[in-house]
């Protein structure tokens, strides 16, 4: 028996793809959506390609799930882009970008598939410990730091249907986005935490499982740091 439909937006990478497997195996039915296609799509019901990047492909993604779920007990969103550019060499092209990828593309989903959510369900956002500490790529630490805002406003708006929005907001995990920053930053990040290592993707998929879990009950507009002790607070 499904524990219900679930989409996973974000959900061809490497984080992505190890909360995909572990809510499938929890029971759930998983509905994906990314840029890239998925190294694996066994555990997916439904794949929709879509550039997060552009506002009008994320509407036609909200409106393809409208037409192939009845209903949604959870959505989350885990895309993100980190550009790893110096500050003073921020085109605003790329900082607009980033806006659309981190934190506008995810407003137009809960906005847009909110109706669609059970009532009870849930929303899971996977923010960053640099949308509250800064970061060397002020792009991703700007627009994390609004998708925090942007999901406890959801949090407050749709708590008179009992939808809980809370955020996941790991540390560094071993992914190929982390892979691709520069050394240095890279560094700190594996250096920085009090584990001394970095995380793994299924660390971060059994904290975005607990907040799905229909037991859950009490929890909303709450950030769950999975960091390895890198940002206690």
């Amino acid at each position: 028996m499904s524990e219900g439909t679930v989409l996973v937006v974000g959900s061809s990478g490497g984080m992505g793809s190890a909360i995909v497997r572990r809510l499938h195996g929890k029971g759930y039915t998983i509905i994906g959506a990314d840029k890239n296609a998925p190294p694996d799509a066994s555990a997916l019901k439904s794949f929709h390609q879509v550039d997060l990047s552009e506002p009008e492909e994320v509407l036609a993604l909200c409106q393809s799930v409208r037409q192939e779920a009845k209903s949604l007990w959870g959505l989350v969103y885990g895309a993100a882009m980190y550009p790893d550019k110096p500050f003073m060499e921020y085109p605003l092209a790329l900082y607009q970008k980033v806006a659309a990828v981190n934190v506008t593309a995810c407003f137009l989903c809960i906005q847009q598939l909110a109706p669609l959510i059970e009532r009870g369900g849930r929303i899971v956002t996977i923010i960053s410990g640099g949308g509250l500490t800064g970061s060397l790529d002020v792009g991703y630490a700007s627009f994390k730091a609004a998708q925090i805002g942007m999901s406890r406003s959801a949090a407050r708006n749709l708590a008179d249907r009992d939808i809980r929005v809370n955020m996941v907001s790991p540390g560094a995990t071993d992914t190929p986005m982390l892979r691709s920053i520069s050394g240095a930053n890279a560094e700190h990040f594996m250096h920085g935490g009090l584990l001394k290592r970095l995380g793994k993707p299924e660390e971060i998929a059994v904290g975005v499982d607990f907040l799905l879990q229909r037991d859950n009950t009490y929890m909303t507009g709450a950030i769950v740091d999975i960091n390895g002790g890198i940002n206690m607070r």
